[in-house]
């Protein structure tokens, strides 16, 4: 039997410790870039789309295409080490320069700043309300066979790793919803 370390599900490259960094480095960053290289030409330098509607590509067409699986992207500890967080920021950048280029900014122009003057979130705001969304979707309908894990949203995740911190999906999802302030009587 030939074993893999890796395996595509549903469009979604799943590793063994499911960071999902060959997922973005092979699926989401290659498609971000080609997006934004069609966004640079449509905005041309004499010539050229309006920001708006530049924004409006970048949201319909280019966004979707680096963001698919997101939700599921959390950051690992794996031997003392962070992992997946360097994949996500290769995602930011190209959006960084998405912004650049719909708002015609200058290089070395804040991001937050370019996320605000292009109306835009940041990546990992949008990363936290898919996960939020995707928990409300599980909740809410009876026969989904995770709804069991995600509806004890307040319980504390009794797996934990060796350094005692909690691991999975549902803490990250509890964290965002705690940060969210949100209450169960609220979505129920």
């Amino acid at each position: 039997m030939n074993l893999s370390d890796s395996v595509k599900y549903l469009g979604v490259i799943l590793d063994r410790r499911l960071t999902f960094v060959e997922h973005i480095d092979k699926i989401l960053v290659p498609k971000g870039e080609k997006g934004l290289h069609i966004l640079k030409y449509l905005r041309g330098k004499k010539w050229g789309l309006k920001p708006t509607l530049l924004k409006q590509l970048y949201q319909n067409y280019v966004q979707p295409k680096m963001s698919y699986g997101e939700e599921l992207f959390e950051e690992q500890i794996v031997q003392g080490q962070v992992v997946g967080k360097s994949a996500q920021l290769r995602l930011d950048k190209i959006q960084n320069r998405a912004l650049e280029t719909i708002t015609r900014c200058i290089q070395g122009t804040t991001t937050m700043g370019m996320s605000v003057l292009a109306g835009i979130p940041p990546l990992s705001i949008k990363r936290k309300e898919k996960r939020a969304n995707l928990w409300c979707r599980i909740v809410h309908n009876p026969n989904n066979p995770a709804r069991e894990i995600y509806s004890k949203k307040w319980e504390t995740d009794k797996r934990s790793h060796r350094k005692g911190k909690e691991t999975g999906i549902t803490r990250n999802t509890n964290n965002i919803l705690d940060k969210m302030n949100l209450q169960a009587h609220m979505i129920a």
